[in-house]
């Protein structure tokens, strides 16, 4: 498991504050890159967070 999931476990439902970044990305022709998730099957702008000692 990661990072994110190991502390979810630890502290339930209680609120995490943590940062994460997303980008808006647009062609020639105005047209928006999106990312289809696989875990719930929607589009989501590309980004997300780190997890610990990622680089």
């Amino acid at each position: 498991m990661g990072y994110i999931m190991d502390l979810r476990q630890l502290v339930g439902s209680q609120p995490i504050v943590m940062g994460g970044a997303n980008v808006i990305l647009l062609d020639e022709n105005e047209r928006l890159l999106l990312k289809l998730r696989h875990d719930n099957n929607c589009w989501r702008l590309p980004g997300g967070t780190l997890e610990l000692l990622e680089v």
